[in-house]
């Protein structure tokens, strides 16, 4: 048996709501005329409201057909888990709505038997004032970090070592329009920039290795974009795939994504074509990640549910299905319980191991 890597993936509390990420409704939402036309004071927003919890769940990845992903344990958070990152076998970035948190473990997650809380500390929460609305994170080197920020319609870079953003870059006003400028005495997470008042909703933010580039995702317009690090510039390289999440590059050198709302992997070329789609029938598939090869691991948040194809054969190589707490007003009874992590699965991050 060989192990190949780790598989993290995070949950929410928050509940699918059916209607409200149909492809036309999205199209509707985003498109309304004058969206962001007389924004209200940014000053007039309500801060930024914790309302769900979350779970980061670890599965160690191992050449066997028997048990290809093998559970290491899930750890529950009173808010919700957006993205999880390995830095090395002990240390953890995980972002939160509104801040990152430095993870360090007695041991490797791998040796520790069942994860759980007690086998890590916090070795540094790092927070700023335009990034609530954290949606991913990735490596840029070994200090750097991008995060993609809805809230904020940004990537900013983050020197996790020192707890510091070192650069913000938004989205360009000439293609999807404005809405409030981000000074020094702007806080978001006292007055909180929601979905309706973003100009772009960026949910993915990943860098591409041996480049400049860092691709990014927006769900209002459906736009697969890159920044150029060297210089700031932007180039859009498609739209249309309203509600699409997660865009990453793929080992063979294509551009892939969720297309939430239809279900589908999609891949497409540096110039935007799409040149394959794979679907899984998910009304909202919020994110895909290459695991190795032609296998590829998928976040059905509609059905709580984890599911691994690999997308040469269409053979599903894995699955779980969470269990889902649909009335109200109960999660805390159900979070008592050792399975209940969440009601919807949300990204994942995926580190091989090296030789």
């Amino acid at each position: 048996m060989t192990d190949l890597g780790m598989l993290i993936l995070t949950h929410s509390g928050r509940l699918w709501k059916e209607g409200q990420t149909s492809l036309n409704y999205l199209s509707w939402r985003f498109s309304k005329p004058g969206r962001l036309d007389n924004v209200p004071p940014i000053q007039s927003l309500p801060p930024f409201k914790n309302s769900w919890s979350g779970a980061v769940t670890f599965y160690k990845v191992v050449y066997d057909v028997n048990a290809p992903f093998q559970h290491l344990g899930t750890i529950k958070c009173r808010e919700k888990a957006q993205h999880a990152l390995r830095l090395d076998p002990y240390n953890f970035l995980i972002g939160f709505d509104c801040h990152v948190e430095h993870w360090r473990f007695k041991d490797t997650p791998e040796n520790l038997g069942t994860v759980n809380a007690t086998h890590y500390e916090v070795v540094r929460n790092i927070e700023h004032p335009h990034i609530p609305g954290l949606r991913t994170i990735f490596p840029i080197s070994e200090d750097l970090v991008v995060i993609a920020v809805t809230a904020a319609d940004a990537i900013f870079i983050l020197d996790w070592k020192k707890g510091q953003v070192v650069r913000m870059l938004r989205m360009p006003q000439d293609l999807y329009g404005s809405n409030y400028e981000l000074g020094p005495d702007v806080d978001l997470r006292k007055n909180y920039i929601g979905n309706d008042l973003q100009t772009t909703h960026i949910n993915g933010a990943y860098p591409v290795k041996g480049t400049p580039y860092v691709l990014v995702s927006t769900m209002a317009q459906g736009a697969i974009g890159r920044f150029n690090l060297d210089d700031g510039s932007y180039k859009e390289i498609a739209r249309g795939f309203v509600g699409c999440h997660g865009v990453r590059m793929n080992t063979e050198g294509l551009i892939y994504f969720a297309d939430s709302c239809t279900g589908c992997l999609v891949f497409m070329d540096q110039d935007g074509r799409v040149v394959r789609r794979f679907s899984v029938k998910s009304q909202w598939l919020h994110d895909v990640q290459q695991v190795v090869g032609s296998v590829y691991a998928f976040s059905l948040s509609d059905h709580n549910e984890l599911q691994v194809y690999d997308i040469a054969t269409g053979n599903k190589a894995f699955g779980r299905k969470f269990p889902t707490c649909r009335h109200t007003g109960l999660e805390g009874f159900y979070g008592m319980t050792p399975d209940w992590v969440g009601n919807s699965t949300q990204f994942i991050s995926y580190a091989p191991y090296t030789a």
